[in-house]
């Protein structure tokens, strides 16, 4: 949507009422009309920044973002059960790949996000002491206890030749886990038949 709105008009004559009007547009679908503003806003930065337009001068300023609706969902013991049931169950049988139900244990163990997990390495890891480093995080280097859970998890863990990784990509060790995979992953894990409709809680 940037290219058609602004592709024939020059950096230095873009107005907020320009990008006020590309929001309006886009106001049906606030969470890309959100996405859109804030990539506006990082051209204009850069456009300030090698000297195309003046200094403060971007049109993004005080054009307000549309509010993003959301639902918190908690999953409940009896989800919860379901769950593990499927990955015991998967573990097992050999529905799905050790490393994915691997990395799904690992977020709920550590109460991580999904980009902590698919990235973790092996040297962050001190099993002795049971501990897990993530250097360089938004808030600086993080540190986290293991559960006994987590210490049996990555003791017990395959460890693939020169991959770096605890959860490498499957086709590709020396890579993480794809998210894309990942989440491939969530979505059988919750369509799994059972009496309780796990998409509740994803």
């Amino acid at each position: 949507p940037i290219i058609p709105a602004f592709g024939n008009m020059k950096v230095a004559d873009v107005t907020r009422l320009d990008v006020t009007a590309l929001m309006k547009r886009k106001e049906k679908s606030p969470i890309q009309a959100n996405r859109v503003l804030g990539c506006i806003r990082k051209m204009f930065n850069l456009a300030e920044l090698w000297g195309y337009r003046p200094d403060g001068s971007n049109p993004c300023r005080h054009v307000p973002k549309y509010p993003e609706k959301g639902k918190t969902r908690l999953i409940t013991d009896a989800q919860m059960a379901l769950l593990f049931a499927y990955l015991e169950k998967a573990d097992v049988e050999g529905l799905e790949h050790p490393t994915l139900t691997l990395a799904i244990r690992l977020q709920f163990e550590f109460a991580a996000r999904m980009s902590e997990i698919l990235l973790l390495e092996w040297d962050w890891i001190d099993l002795p002491n049971k501990r897990v480093v993530w250097p360089g995080s938004k808030t600086g280097d993080m540190s986290k206890p293991m559960s006994e859970e987590a210490h049996r998890l990555l003791s017990g863990a395959a460890r693939y030749e020169n991959s770096l990784y605890v959860c490498p990509s499957i086709f590709n060790h020396k890579k993480p886990l794809t998210a894309n995979s990942y989440y491939q992953a969530w979505r059988r894990v919750l369509i799994d038949p059972a009496p309780v409709n796990l998409h509740q809680a994803a």
